[in-house]
C-alpha cells in the first residue's frame, strides 16, 4: 500500500503521516539506555536546550554513477530499481545511511550532527574510487537539507490551551490522529510538535541555532500564557 493510499483510507494527510512517522522513530529510540539520550542529558548540563536526533544533508559526488556496478562491489548496498530509483548503503561508524542515485547526487541521513556527516561522504568517496568509479569530485558541496532535535521542558501540558494561546492560525491539533500540537514558527522557519508531556520534536531547521531558536519561541509562548514558568523552565531544561 503507498503512502497516499494509506493516508486515504485512514483519513491522515500525507503531512500528518510525516509527523507521525517521525515521532513514532524517535520514541522507538527512547530508552534510557540509548547512548545518544545519554548524550542528551550531557549537552542539556552545558547549557543546549535541544539533542540533535538526524541530519539529513545532500551533495553531488559524480556526473553519474552506475548503480548496478556499486551494487555489484560495495558490499552492503541495495539496489533494487522496481521499488525505489536510488541504491541504499549503510555505514556503522558514524552510523548514517546514504541514498545514492544515477544522476551523481546522493543523500546522507542518521548521522547526529555536520561533522559525522562530512566524515561519512568522504569515506563513501573513498570507497568508491577503490572499486573503480571514476572522476569522483574532490570537493563536493554539502548542503544540509533538514535537522530533527528533541527537547523536554519537563512539564505536563494542557495541548488545548495551548493551540488556543498560540493562535489557530500557526497550529493543528488533531488529536484523534496524533498525539501533538503541530506548531509551525515563522522565524526560523521551523515546525515544533509539542507533546502533553511536556517533550517537544523540532523538524526543519537547516542549522542546530534555528532548531534551538525554535524551542525558545515556543518556550515564551507558553510562558506568556502561564502554561510555563520562566525560572522553572529553566531549572528544568538545566538539570535535565
Amino acid at each position: 500500500m503507498t503512502a497516499r493510499k494509506a493516508c486515504g483510507s485512514s483519513g491522515w494527510s500525507l503531512r500528518t503521516w510525516g509527523y507521525f512517522n517521525q515521532f513514532l522513530i524517535l520514541r522507538l529510540s527512547a530508552s534510557d539506555q540509548h547512548p545518544h539520550l545519554r548524550e542528551a542529558r550531557d549537552c542539556l548540563c552545558m547549557g543546549s536546550t535541544i539533542n540533535v536526533e538526524n541530519v539529513v544533508a545532500s551533495t553531488k559526488l559524480a556526473d553519474e554513477f552506475d548503480l548496478y556496478k556499486i551494487e555489484a562491489e560495495l558490499e552492503g548496498a541495495e539496489y533494487k530499481k522496481e521499488k525505489f530509483p536510488g541504491l541504499v548503503y549503510r555505514v556503522k561508524a558514524p552510523k548514517a545511511a546514504f541514498l545514492i542515485f544515477t544522476s551523481g547526487k546522493i543523500v546522507c541521513t542518521g548521522a547526529k550532527n555536520i561533522e559525522d556527516i562530512r566524515r561519512v561522504i568522504i569515506t563513501l568517496a573513498e570507497k568508491l574510487k577503490s572499486i573503480g568509479i571514476e572522476n569522483i569530485y574532490s570537493e563536493p558541496e554539502i548542503i544540509v537539507q533538514n535537522i530533527v532535535a528533541t527537547a523536554d521542558f519537563k512539564v505536563d501540558l494542557n495541548l488545548n490551551a495551548v493551540v488556543l494561546g498560540m493562535g489557530m492560525e500557526n497550529v493543528e491539533y488533531e488529536p484523534e490522529q496524533f498525539p501533538g500540537v503541530v506548531c509551525r514558527v515563522k522565524k526560523p522557519k521551523v515546525v515544533v510538535l509539542v507533546f502533553s508531556s511536556g517533550k517537544l520534536v523540532v523538524t526543519g531547521g537547516k542549522t542546530v541555532n534555528d532548531c534551538e531558536e525554535g524551542v525558545q519561541v515556543i518556550r515564551k509562548g507558553l510562558e506568556n500564557m502561564g502554561l510555563l514558568s520562566s525560572s522553572g523552565s529553566e531549572q528544568q531544561i538545566a538539570g535535565a
